[in-house]
């Protein structure tokens, strides 16, 4: 069992403790997430307003920018235009009025080696590669988006992760969840 009462008392980031959540997409990490800032009210951040088709995993350093930087100098609010995945997606601006002391930071590649000094507890969820495809395809037809784009998609999406955990491996002190389980039996 993982106690985060125990870590949030080392805030990295000025005030602000950051909690990095990592994995495969379609592995629980946005799930983890929601469970943590709904026992902790932490502020959620995800990955995929920072990162689209064409940076899916060379985001980090956008976020510490636009995000950490002013955090880090207390200056809020913080304003970002998340960025467009697909034709027709055209996500509002973000405007984060106030945030919470934990930070939390989901998606694939919050554990990069920009953010691992920075943050206070680094999670990786491990989930099978097929079990994360099914999840994945099954959400995002339910967003609307025609299956065969899915489908393609979804294939190139897993050989860039494929590429990235080749290329950057996890380091440093990382915890690893069960996507497969329930978090709340994991961690508290």
């Amino acid at each position: 069992m993982i106690y985060v009462k125990e870590i949030i008392e080392s805030p990295r980031v000025g005030a602000y403790t950051l909690i990095t959540i990592d994995g495969r997409a379609g592995s629980g990490k946005s799930t983890l997430a929601r469970y943590l800032a709904d026992v902790y009210h932490a502020t959620v951040f995800q990955s995929d307003d920072f990162s689209g088709w064409e940076n899916a995993l060379d985001w980090q350093s956008n976020f510490i920018a636009v995000v950490l930087t002013p955090l880090a100098e207390n200056r809020l609010p913080i304003t970002y235009q998340p960025v467009s995945w697909w034709d027709g997606h055209h996500p509002e601006l973000k405007v984060v009025e106030q945030v919470n002391q934990i930070i939390i930071l989901e998606g694939t590649g919050a554990n990069h080696s920009l953010l691992e000094n920075i943050s206070s507890l680094r999670l990786f969820v491990d989930t099978p590669t097929h079990l994360c495809l099914e999840r994945g395809i099954e959400r995002d037809v339910a967003a609307g988006i025609p299956i065969d784009e899915v489908r393609a998609r979804w294939n190139e999406w897993q050989h860039k992760e494929d590429e990235y955990f080749l290329n950057n491996p996890v380091v440093g002190s990382i915890t690893t969840l069960d996507g497969q389980k329930d978090f709340q039996l994991q961690i508290t």
